[in-house]
Formats: C-alpha cells, sequence, structure tokens
C-alpha cells in the first residue's frame, strides 16, 4: 500500500543518513557547538539527496514497481511545483536560511521559500539523469556518491562548502557542472520534463481534481 511505502521510504531515508550524514558531513556542522545554530549550504546535498535515494533505493530492492515509484516521483514533483517560493529561494538559500525560515515557518512560508528536502531530491534526480546521458550511461549520481564516500566518508574527512559541487566537476562534463550550479544557485525551474523525456518517461501537468491530489502514475483525467 502508499502507507506501507511511505513507512518503508522513512526507514530508508534515515538508515541512508547512516552514511550520508553521520559519516559523510558537511564541514560546517561537524564538531558544531550543539548550544547554538550552524550555517551551511549544503543542506540540500545532505537532506536532498537523501530524499532521492531513499525512494529510488525502495525501487532497487524491489520494494516498489517502477509505476508505484513514479507515481510517488509525480507526487514529489507535484509538491514542489505548488510552492511558489522556488522563484524566491534558491535551494543554497534555503538551507543556509534553515534555521531562521524552515524551522520558524508559518502561512507564507510556501510564498517565499523552498523545500531543501524537495528540491534537492529533485535535483539528485536531474543530475543523475543528466550525468546518464552526457555520459552514454557510463556514470551517474552513484559514481559521485563512491566518491562522496572515498574521499569524506571512508577517510573521515568533512565535506567543505562547495566540495560537492567539486566532485561533479572532476567527472569532466562542464555541461553538468554549468547546469548543476544553475539549479543550486538560481531559482529558475528545473528541467525535470526534459530529462525524463530522454529516458522514455514523459511528464504531463493536470489540473487538480479536488484538495486531495496529490498527482500520480498513469493518464491525466479528462479536463
Amino acid at each position: 500500500s502508499d502507507d506501507y511505502a511511505e513507512l518503508l521510504g522513512l526507514c530508508s531515508h534515515e538508515y541512508f543518513h547512516s552514511w550520508h550524514v553521520k559519516r559523510i558531513r558537511p564541514a560546517p556542522l561537524a564538531g558544531a557547538d550543539l548550544s547554538m545554530e550552524a550555517y551551511t549550504r549544503q543542506l540540500w546535498v545532505f537532506e536532498g539527496i537523501t530524499s532521492y535515494y531513499d525512494e529510488l533505493t525502495l525501487l532497487r530492492a524491489g520494494c516498489v514497481g517502477p509505476e508505484q515509484y513514479l507515481g510517488r516521483l509525480a507526487r514529489t514533483l507535484t509538491r514542489l511545483w505548488r510552492t511558489p517560493g522556488r522563484f524566491q529561494q534558491s535551494v543554497a538559500e534555503s538551507s543556509f536560511d534553515a534555521w531562521i525560515k524552515l524551522y520558524k515557518a508559518d502561512e507564507a512560508t510556501p510564498n517565499h521559500t523552498v523545500s531543501y528536502y524537495t528540491k534537492g531530491g529533485v535535483i539528485a534526480l536531474c543530475l543523475d539523469l543528466l550525468l546518464r546521458r552526457e555520459s552514454a550511461g557510463a556514470q551517474s549520481l552513484d559514481d559521485v556518491m563512491r566518491m562522496l564516500w572515498t574521499r569524506h566518508g571512508a577517510s573521515n574527512e568533512p565535506v567543505p562548502e562547495g566540495g560537492f559541487e567539486a566532485l561533479v566537476d572532476s567527472l569532466g562534463h562542464a555541461t553538468v557542472s554549468r547546469s548543476l550550479r544553475s539549479w543550486v544557485y538560481d531559482r529558475d525551474e528545473l528541467p525535470v520534463a526534459e530529462l525524463l523525456r530522454d529516458f522514455g518517461v514523459t511528464l504531463r501537468w493536470a489540473s487538480a481534481r479536488d484538495a486531495r491530489d496529490t498527482g500520480g502514475y498513469g493518464e491525466p483525467p479528462p479536463q
């Protein structure tokens, strides 16, 4: 069921943190004074990428099928596209401002902020697809994560600000590097539809049928 998949996604998310946050850590939070705030622009890396892999891992493990996975992805995209604040705040700014905005939300929050969990996860999807496209399937986000583990997890060396982008740069794809920086530091729309189309998945937008309609997989309802 969707509820059970939701529970598995939460378990997957927190289990992934055993490596990606507990061992691979952002430098500003490593050894931070827990009695006060610590600021980093990398929360999209640590929470957003984890949000991407928590769902992808369920698919890879056979806990959900392709259609259920795409349905859950559609709901994530719907949630992001229903957030006007994505045009007001970059995901790097969202990460840095977490102490003063995310943790102090009010009724206007969706209009001027964006979640580094949600948009960060969609950026991870875009990065994975773009790497696969530009390398003709030879490289993916998995390769970046392996490098991240080798250089920062296994070595216990915290990730400096901009360190993730530097790892992506080392793969040698100028288009990927340029696109990633734009997605992280600018406020433009993400090219999700284009990248999904390259892999045989069509993204269609439809008007919500009611307040409970959060998107999903399949043909859109008649208008």
